[in-house]
């Protein structure tokens, strides 16, 4: 990258060039600038970098419910399970 004039660096540490998370800078007058210049606008694709988004499944939420037991520990399943509390031995209480 750094013969083409592209310089990596690790977002986390900047010094290092680097690790998982790693991007680059453009070395202004270098090779990659030069090249990219002299690409026709013909091929140019308008890239257009965003997050990306995990979904959050509603099915799941919805066939989950939240238990709780006399010591307040949480558990959450699905409706109608018969559990025992580890910790204080009372039976969870299904919350509607």
């Amino acid at each position: 990258m750094v013969a083409v004039g592209l310089i990596p660096y690790n977002i986390n540490q900047p010094e290092k060039q680097t690790g998982y998370k790693v991007t680059h800078q453009i070395v202004a007058g270098g090779r990659f600038e030069d090249a990219f210049k002299k690409i026709p606008p013909a091929y140019l694709i308008p890239w257009q970098s965003t997050p990306f988004l995990y979904a959050k499944s509603k099915r799941a939420s919805r066939d989950k419910v939240k238990y709780i037991c006399s010591c307040l520990c949480n558990v959450w399943g699905k409706s109608g399970l018969q559990i025992t509390c580890n910790a204080c031995g009372q039976r969870f209480q299904e919350q509607k």
